[in-house]
C-alpha cells in the first residue's frame, strides 16, 4: 500500500493533502488495484473522500474487475460517502465484471438501510441483475435484511425476478424470514 493509500484509509487528511500537493498521482493504484478513494470509502473517511473529490479524483475508476469507490461505500454501509460520491458524479448503475452494482451490494451486504434509500432516491435501477441473475431484492432477501427489502418493495422492485428458480418470496419462506415473507406477499 502506498503512502497516499495508507493515509487515506487512516483518515489522515493533512498527510493526504501534503502528498497530493507534492505531486502524488491522486488516481494511482496500489498493489490491490485500488485508488486512495477506494481506501477512504472503505474506511468511512468522509473528509478524505470530500477532499479527494474536490481535487479531481476519478470517482468512477474501478479496479481490474470494475469495482469502483461507490460500490465499496455501498457494501460497507457508508451512507454519507455514498451521498458524497453521487454528488461528485459517481455512475450510480455502474456494474463490475460480475454484474454487481452499488444497489445490489448495498441491499445485500450493508446493514445500513440509509445506503439503499439514498441509492433508490438518486434513481438507481431497481431490477438490474448480476451475471448469475441475482437482483438487489433477491440479495436483501437472501441475507434477511428486512428493512432493505421493505425499501426496495416500496420503491417498486420486481418481486418476480428469480434466482435458480426461486423468487424472493420462495427464499423468504425457505429461510423462515417471516417479516420479509409478509413484505413480499403484499
Amino acid at each position: 500500500m502506498s503512502k497516499l493509500h495508507n493515509k487515506a484509509e487512516k483518515g489522515d487528511l493533512d498527510a493526504v493533502k501534503a502528498l497530493i500537493e507534492s505531486g502524488t498521482d491522486i488516481n494511482s493504484k496500489d498493489s490491490n488495484d485500488l485508488t486512495a478513494l477506494h481506501n477512504a470509502a472503505y474506511a468511512g473517511r468522509v473528509e478524505v473522500v470530500e477532499y479527494l473529490c474536490e481535487q479531481g479524483a476519478d470517482v468512477n475508476l474501478g479496479n481490474a474487475k470494475g469495482y469502483n469507490p461507490l460500490m465499496v461505500a455501498a457494501r460497507q454501509g457508508r451512507d454519507k460517502i455514498v451521498s458524497k460520491l453521487l454528488s461528485c458524479g459517481a455512475q450510480i448503475d455502474h456494474a463490475d465484471d460480475e454484474g454487481f452494482t452499488a444497489l445490489i451490494l448495498g441491499a445485500g451486504y450493508s446493514m445500513n438501510p440509509k445506503v439503499v434509500e439514498k441509492l433508490i432516491n438518486h434513481g438507481a435501477k431497481l431490477d438490474k441483475t448480476t451475471n448469475t441473475g441475482s437482483s438487489a431484492l433477491l440479495k436483501a432477501t437472501w441475507f434477511g435484511l428486512a428493512e432493505n427489502v421493505r425499501l426496495l418493495v416500496k420503491a417498486g422492485a420486481n418481486k418476480d425476478i428469480s434466482f435458480n428458480g426461486k423468487s424472493p418470496l420462495d427464499i423468504a419462506r425457505e429461510k423462515k424470514f417471516a417479516e420479509i415473507e409478509e413484505l413480499l406477499a403484499q
